[in-house]
């Protein structure tokens, strides 16, 4: 019996997710138990790589987790996929399932090394998809390449179809997803940028453009609440995350944040522009600190990223001054380059 922890963010696991599929290439009769929590357990209800899904309370400590005690003892190989310093609590779980053979990334934490049976380096400069091959190639070392990927249900499709038809939705025209919502308020877009965009891609483009982000993103973009505008769908806090990887199929092109929408729609080979809070001057050697850039952008997609020009301080970054002055030109300009403009 084979178990993966898999406690961290929304655009990790999708990142992550071709893990499974080698994983189940090369153990074609094992089960595979994936451990997830509530926020990101919807993205496993239709993957056919696993025998089960169980959803911890990661507000709990492992004592406090009842959907423990059946596993303890009972795997062959338990797996950590994630590459960096462990904010979940993967470790305690780890602790606690006692595994014959445990395994996962080497981190600068000696004490969080010590819980596994084997560590391998996690080499710098990589996209983080690559994590996930790297790591089946240390357990099985013929695996084949594997890209992220979701996993959906066909009732899955038709209610997000349906969902998208009730507000409007005009399925002969091209239809461009907007996310510009983000975990962290310094990666959200303001909403005024976010409305001259939408004007400007209705008036450039024979197009629709579907809002989407969770329900959170109301508040932040509330103005949008009142609006009646025959291009635009409102679809903030709609959407499950299989939903919305089925709206990915339906799209021409996603524009968004550095956040879990935008690896979806790469995941589903959706064309990308990354409105990215970092400026241009980034410098590499942060990325521990500010986990963005090329080793982050959208994977095996075509895609682009969009920076803020000009020098910004720590401070202004993570007051969301850096992001705002990502402009809708810039964004445009790239649109442009992917896009074909209407014809009179």
């Amino acid at each position: 019996m084979v178990g993966v922890i898999r406690l961290d963010n929304i655009g990790d696991h999708v990142l992550g997710s071709g893990f499974l599929k080698g994983l189940r290439q090369n153990l074609t009769e094992a089960s595979i138990i994936v451990f997830v929590t509530k926020k990101t357990a919807a993205l496993y209800l239709a993957c056919p790589y696993i025998d089960r899904c169980i959803v911890l309370d990661a507000t709990v400590g492992v004592d406090a987790m009842p959907e423990l005690c059946e596993w303890v003892e009972k795997f062959d190989l338990l797996i950590n996929p994630r590459f960096a310093r462990d904010y979940y609590g993967a470790e305690a779980i780890v602790r606690k399932l006692a595994a014959l053979r445990t395994v996962s990334f080497k981190t600068e934490s000696h004490e969080a090394n010590q819980c596994y049976s084997e560590t391998l380096e996690a080499p710098q400069g990589v996209h983080v998809a690559e994590y996930a091959n790297i790591l089946l190639r240390h357990l099985f070392p013929e695996h084949k390449h594997c890209v992220p990927e979701t996993w959906t249900h066909p009732l899955d499709q038709l209610e997000a179809q349906k969902k998208l038809r009730q507000r409007g939705w005009n399925e002969n025209e091209r239809l461009i997803l907007l996310s510009a919502g983000a975990s962290v308020p310094y990666r959200r877009w303001p909403e005024a940028r976010v409305i001259g965009l939408f004007g400007q891609l209705v008036s450039s483009f024979q197009c629709q453009v579907m809002l989407v982000g969770a329900g959170a993103d109301r508040h932040q973009y509330r103005r949008f609440s009142a609006w009646r505008h025959p291009k635009l769908i409102n679809a903030l806090g709609l959407l499950s995350l299989p939903q919305l990887a089925a709206c990915c199929k339906l799209g021409a092109l996603f524009i968004g944040t550095d956040s879990g929408p935008k690896h979806i729609s790469a995941a589903n080979v959706l064309r990308v522009i990354e409105i990215n809070h970092m400026p241009a001057s980034f410098a590499p050697e942060r990325s521990a600190v500010w986990p963005t850039g090329k080793n982050w952008a959208a994977y095996a997609v075509d895609q682009r990223q969009v920076h803020p020009a000009g020098e910004f301080s720590e401070a202004q970054i993570l007051s969301g001054d850096s992001i705002a002055a990502v402009t809708e030109a810039q964004v445009m300009t790239e649109a442009a380059q992917l896009l074909q403009p209407s014809q009179p």
